[in-house]
């Protein structure tokens, strides 16, 4: 087992891309917040958009963009995740009365680091594909005519909130 221990590491190119990744997409909220902005005041109104306002279009780009930056801050949070649980504290303590590992960071003044499981990984990625899902349905409402296929992503989300519901009550 002691040779096996040091491949952890690996898991630091998952976090490193993570991290790329999150600042990809920081940028690129950023860039949405910029065109939202600029668009508006120069009233600037894509082919696509041309049945909406400039203050709808400013919306729609601006929920996309905190869309972005939501999932950026969850490839961040992943990224911190994945660091903790396999090279800070590869280790999981044997019981709950155990004191965690010397090397763990402090979490109570960071709840959001506190990931310890890949379950509780598994879950937040869950939850950011339901939130994705919403606002995707939010912009489909707003750029297309309501029809019945739109239904298929509220009630995708619908059916992975339920999963994630059930997936949090089951002992671990």
């Amino acid at each position: 087992m002691k040779w096996i221990l040091p491949l952890r590491y690996i898991s630091l190119i998952a976090t490193a891309s993570s991290v790329a990744g999150s600042v990809f997409l920081f940028y690129l909220g950023s860039y949405k917040t910029y065109s939202a902005i600029i668009g508006y005041f120069q009233r600037i109104l894509p082919e696509e958009y041309n049945h909406l306002s400039h203050g709808e279009v400013a919306l729609v780009t601006m929920v996309e963009a905190v869309d972005t930056f939501l999932f950026a801050l969850v490839l961040l949070i992943l990224a911190c995740g994945i660091y903790r649980i396999f090279v800070i504290c590869p280790d999981p303590a044997p019981d709950s009365n155990t004191a965690p590992h010397e090397n763990a960071p402090h979490t109570a003044s960071n709840p959001w680091w506190h990931i310890s499981t890949v379950t509780e990984l598994k879950a937040l990625l869950l939850e950011i594909v339901i939130v994705i899902l919403a606002v995707l349905f939010l912009k489909s409402i707003l750029l297309e005519q309501m029809t019945w296929e739109l239904l298929i992503m509220p009630l995708g989300a619908l059916i992975l909130g339920t999963i994630l519901y059930l997936f949090k009550k089951m002992p671990h």
